[in-house]
């Protein structure tokens, strides 16, 4: 046959099983694929939820001293028994006191800018590690389940201290830690004033905007077997974590929320709703510009204002 001329006998014995092994190959990757999709979703939202639940440990990087603040290391324990660690930084003439709570999954250094300036304006300050962080005792974190317990062991160890043992308690958190302040003051009588800035409404609610900031449209087939492994790990439910159910009980004392504008974690819907369900004497102020817990770097001195007159004022 001359070269180049057309063969239709080659062309028929060899493309028929030509595309005979293509299809059994695109089967398999197809068959690989639907095996491998589920594993992949089911070992990503197990290890999302475990190291939500078991954060990596690191020791706080700044102290009160950091910003020229004197302080005392102190030890105590949860409501539960968990052994915490803590700072107390004595004012002079103090006759109020303010605890301190930081967020997820972070450590008391996250609120050392806080302590210096309440410390400035003439308050007591207290701050501590939540459990399974910084130099607390304990490997997991339950988002605001149990770290309320800790939360009230530091009212009951400021009880004990002569100097703070008849002082006014107000408390100040960030994220989980203002979620913590919500409710542990619903339960705690001690505790006279709140300031929650960027709590959640419910944790349920914050582990739905988690996800969809991070994944986006995946996010539910991730949340959800997440959520399923992260109940089961640290033995509670999610939906049992709802500030939103308890913050009227927190009237007649105060309640000053804050909430940037631009924070994406948590949105400034969590804060209105809280705001919704809490009772006189309520107070609202969202930061325009801010994202998550960054309201204190955007407002400066204004924040420093509002918050150090609702303490004087709610304690004196």
């Amino acid at each position: 046959m001359p070269e180049g001329a057309h063969n239709p006998m080659s062309e028929a014995t060899t493309d028929p099983l030509t595309r005979s092994h293509r299809r059994a190959r695109l089967g398999r990757t197809i068959k690989r694929a639907l095996i491998a999709a589920p594993v992949a979703i089911l070992g990503g939202s197990y290890l999302w939820a475990y190291f939500s639940i078991h954060p990596p440990k690191w020791k706080p990087r700044r102290t009160p001293q950091s910003v020229g603040v004197a302080y005392e290391n102190v030890k105590f324990q949860s409501l539960d028994g968990m052994r915490l660690a803590g700072w107390f930084a004595p004012a002079t003439d103090a006759t109020a006191v303010i605890i301190l709570c930081h967020g997820f999954p972070g450590t008391r250094s996250e609120v050392v800018d806080h302590l210096a300036f309440l410390h400035r304006a003439g308050f007591n300050v207290f701050t501590f590690d939540f459990r399974g962080r910084g130099e607390s005792a304990g490997n997991t974190c339950t988002i605001g389940y149990r770290e309320v317990n800790d939360l009230l062991g530091a009212v009951r160890y400021l009880r004990a201290r002569p100097e703070t043992k008849s002082q006014k308690i107000g408390v100040l958190g960030l994220s989980m830690g203002g979620a913590v302040c919500i409710m542990g003051a619903a339960r705690e009588k001690e505790i006279a004033a709140v300031v929650a800035d960027a709590p959640y409404a419910r944790l349920d609610r914050a582990v739905h905007q988690r996800f969809r900031a991070f994944l986006g449209p995946l996010a539910p087939v991730f949340r959800v077997p997440a959520q399923f492994f992260g109940e089961r790990l640290a033995d509670f439910k999610v939906a049992d974590v709802a500030p939103l159910n308890e913050v009227a009980r927190i009237s007649p004392r105060p309640l000053l929320l804050i909430h940037g504008t631009s924070d994406f974690l948590i949105t400034p819907t969590d804060s209105k709703m809280l705001h919704a369900a809490a009772r006189a004497p309520k107070q609202l102020w969202l930061v325009p510009g801010a994202r998550h817990t960054k309201a204190y770097q955007v407002a400066g001195k204004e924040y420093e204002r509002r918050v150090t007159e609702f303490f004087q004022k709610a304690l004196r």
